[in-house]
């Protein structure tokens, strides 16, 4: 990280294992398209907007545990959701850079439920 709320552009490929003969970046068991610039800064402009929900609605349930993390990321779906402009870039950067790049780049104890929340209404959302 590079500031308390923004994440280090490095961190997004700290993870990456090796390039195969495809073009393609293999990234611990997984085989993902490599990113082009405007995904990856799209992906950390996101993740930093979440990190700030996060931290903002941590003031609100000050605390530690899995009880308070859940209620943390249960309030910042809510407000997602009722953000359909932040939801869809979300959405978008779940995409592009796959949840693990997401959990990974999001340092919030409650980013894990918040992430595993919008995998499940991205599947079901209308297409």
């Amino acid at each position: 990280m590079t500031s308390a709320n923004t994440p280090d552009p490095g961190a997004i490929n700290a993870h990456i294992n090796a390039h195969d003969n495809s073009g393609q970046i293999a990234v611990g068991n997984q085989i993902q398209q490599h990113m082009d610039t405007a995904d990856e800064q799209s992906l950390m402009a996101v993740s930093a907007d979440l990190q700030i929900l996060l931290q903002q609605l941590s003031t609100q349930h000050p605390g530690q545990g899995v009880t308070n993390h859940m209620a943390v990321a249960t309030e910042a779906v809510a407000q997602i959701q009722q953000h359909p402009p932040l939801l869809q870039r979300l959405f978008s950067a779940l995409k592009a850079g796959g949840t693990a790049t997401l959990k990974q780049l999001v340092k919030h104890p409650a980013a894990t439920f918040v992430i595993s929340a919008l995998e499940d209404l991205q599947k079901t959302a209308p297409s």
